[in-house]
């Protein structure tokens, strides 16, 4: 889950609307990679002309239950830069569902790089559906670095910023999370990454601190899939995760 979201009442129509765009685009394009088992982004180059739709699920058992399902479509104009829609969904135990809108757009400052991380930004800007709560920000950092010869081995940073345009007096409006891992290349088609997590929570002077692993497989040259596990540590953190995805791209560049 990226962030905590404050509930608000959405129309059964909002609520089946990512499901619906998920099976519709399945239908009309043939059945990757930027799909990632724990909440870690590597940064890495794109390939350019390239179209990416994934779906992904998250379990989150805090106090409460949380279920959050996104669907997103990524187009890739070259390999430095992607501009990505974003449908998240989120169901809270005892709470009514809330259904988002974004759109993120992502920059790989240096995508040749060898020695040097490669380094990559974005921003996004989230809105609810009933057009409720103002827009929200949120803007990322992301370094990655082989740390062997063979290129199967990487460590990764990500370090984000979020902002609530429509915050509580007891709330942050402006909260961070740092994330760090390590992924290996295990055969040429799956990955496996471990990372750890530590964000701020909307509630003021709470935090939450995750341990990861999970796996990617690309099934074909099209279709990837993900499934990941974590563990939370401190009061405040979740009791476990579960994270599941899949992915399917194509274009010319492709």
């Amino acid at each position: 889950m990226k962030q905590e979201m404050k509930p608000k009442r959405v129309s059964p129509i909002a609520v089946s609307l990512p499901v619906a765009l998920g099976c519709a685009l399945i239908i009309i394009v043939p059945f990757s990679y930027a799909l990632d088992p724990t909440r870690i982004e590597p940064a890495e180059a794109m390939d350019g002309k390239t179209f990416e739709l994934e779906q992904s699920v998250q379990f989150q058992n805090f106090d409460e239950k949380t279920t959050e399902s996104e669907t997103s479509l990524e187009y890739e104009f070259n390999k430095r830069s992607a501009l990505k829609l974003t449908l998240p969904v989120e169901w809270e135990e005892d709470n009514d569902t809330e259904v988002e809108v974004g759109l993120r757009y992502k920059f790989v400052f240096n995508p040749d790089a060898e020695r040097a991380p490669i380094v990559a930004a974005s921003i996004e800007a989230l809105a609810p559906v009933d057009g409720g709560g103002g827009v929200d920000g949120e803007l990322g950092l992301y370094l990655s670095k082989g740390i062997a010869g063979d290129g199967k081995h990487q460590l990764h940073l990500n370090l984000m910023g979020y902002y609530d345009n429509d915050a509580e007096s007891d709330e942050r409006d402006l909260r961070y999370s740092v994330l760090a891992g390590y992924s290996c290349q295990v055969t040429p088609k799956t990955s496996l990454m471990a990372g750890v997590e530590r964000e701020q929570l909307e509630d003021s002077d709470e935090n939450s601190n995750i341990v990861e692993l999970g796996m990617k497989h690309e099934c074909n040259e099209t279709v990837a899939v993900a499934l990941g596990v974590g563990a939370g540590i401190g009061e405040e953190s979740p009791d476990f995760t579960v994270r599941a995805g899949i992915s399917f791209r194509f274009g010319p560049g492709h």
